[in-house]
């Protein structure tokens, strides 16, 4: 073969080289940006706060701030398992021991979970930039000071942006008890919203109705319930003088007025009040409604933020936190927590709800109003606290029985 052949072969080839070479990089800049693909670790300063919110990457959950679609091995009733603690009068700390991990340390970051499926990875999130024409009023987090108001209850619902039925349900209902001076109610939901339309729905409606809060958080898939726990009890710590703090979901029809009454009778310190899980030898308190004395969520925010321990859903990162914290666990069996009430016959045409119950988990749109008509809400009998270990046996809770690792905050 002559040298002009070689030469005209060889040009052949580099151009058949550089034409796959374009094609794979176009492939590979095409995947990069579908969701799902990890983010880069960054860390989100809003309004020169210290807040850095952290996420985990890859792991998807439903829109809605509500638990029923979760995707993941946890159980649907995922929140954290029961600790065995003692009784007010007799405040312990839990058996379990141990020191928080070192900075830069991950907790069983490559530990397989109980079904053998590995943790996945949480890092910082990263905030996408969005091309907002519109002002968004996010949270901030500038401390008040002495010019807090003082409550003796600060509620917060975590609501999802698209769930303004729930909302306007919990509005019409026993939201209308929160005009009371004791009392002050508030909605939170994720505020760095893409489509221009349920954005701008988001921001007439906190403009009409004062009572709504935007996180500085992105409204899409992932699993963010322990970052929006951070946020509010910061949030809430820089704007009230609180005595209780409610966390509660926005599925819930609170009697309100029976837990107003109830307060001045509860522990002032180290309470945690809620509907508790005990199961396979771990317990929680499920963050659908969960009652915090102040001093518990002084505690949480007092801890390093470079050893603070993270997790994507709100119950099983406080459980983290109180374990070596001391604490009285109230659980309240005047709690209907699952399955949803909105769907039990039991409460079909029910009256009076309020003297059995304190709150009602599951209760959708109609039920919410159905129970304000007839739920004879107000002042009754204030029951004892219960020894924990009454009503289960253990104090111990293992974030890995449930598939997923926790993060330093760092």
């Amino acid at each position: 073969m002559s040298c002009k052949q070689w030469t005209k072969y060889i040009a052949y080839l580099v151009l058949i080289l550089a034409f796959a070479h374009s094609v794979v990089l176009i492939v590979y800049i095409d995947f990069s940006t579908l969701p799902g693909v990890p983010l880069r670790t960054s860390r989100y300063n809003h309004n020169n706060s210290d807040l850095s919110v952290i996420a985990e990457n890859g792991t998807k959950g439903s829109a809605s701030h509500g638990r029923t679609s979760k995707t993941s091995s946890i159980s649907t009733e995922h929140s954290m398992l029961n600790k065995n603690e003692s009784s007010p009068n007799n405040v312990t700390h839990p058996s379990e021991t141990g020191t928080i991990p070192t900075e830069h340390s991950i907790l069983n970051k490559n530990e397989s979970s109980p079904n053998n499926s590995t943790h996945p990875d949480i890092t910082t999130i990263t905030i996408p930039l969005m091309d907002f024409n519109d002002s968004i009023p996010l949270m901030d987090f500038n401390d008040l000071g002495n010019s807090k108001e003082r409550v003796l209850l600060l509620v917060i619902i975590g609501s999802a942006p698209q769930r303004s039925d729930r909302r306007q349900a919990i509005r019409d209902t026993w939201w209308r008890h929160c005009t009371h001076s004791q009392v002050k109610c508030v909605f939170a939901t994720d505020g760095l919203i893409k489509d221009r339309a349920k954005r701008s729905l988001i921001l007439q409606e906190r403009n009409r109705y004062k009572d709504l809060e935007l996180q500085p958080l992105p409204s899409d898939d992932t699993v963010r319930f322990g970052q929006r726990f951070l946020i509010s009890i910061k949030w809430a710590m820089a704007k009230f003088d609180f005595q209780y703090f409610l966390k509660l979901d926005d599925d819930y029809f609170v009697c309100l007025k029976r837990l107003l009454s109830e307060l001045p009778s509860r522990p002032t310190s180290n309470l945690v009040w809620g509907h508790f899980h005990c199961q396979a030898g771990n317990t929680w308190a499920d963050e659908a409604f969960v009652v915090f004395s102040r001093d518990m969520i002084h505690k949480f925010l007092a801890q390093d933020e470079k050893t603070m321990l993270c997790h994507p859903y709100g119950d099983q990162q406080f459980s983290l936190w109180l374990k070596n914290m001391t604490k009285v666990y109230f659980h309240d069996p005047r709690l209907h927590h699952n399955p949803p009430a909105s769907y039990l016959d039991k409460f079909k045409n029910s009256t009076n709800v309020c003297d059995s119950y304190i709150g009602l988990h599951g209760t959708y749109a109609e039920k919410m109003r159905e129970f304000w008509l007839n739920s004879n809400d107000g002042a009754k009998k204030v029951p004892p606290i219960a020894n924990f270990s009454t009503f289960c046996r253990t104090a111990r809770f293992d974030h890995r029985r449930f598939g997923f690792s926790v993060s330093l905050s760092s």
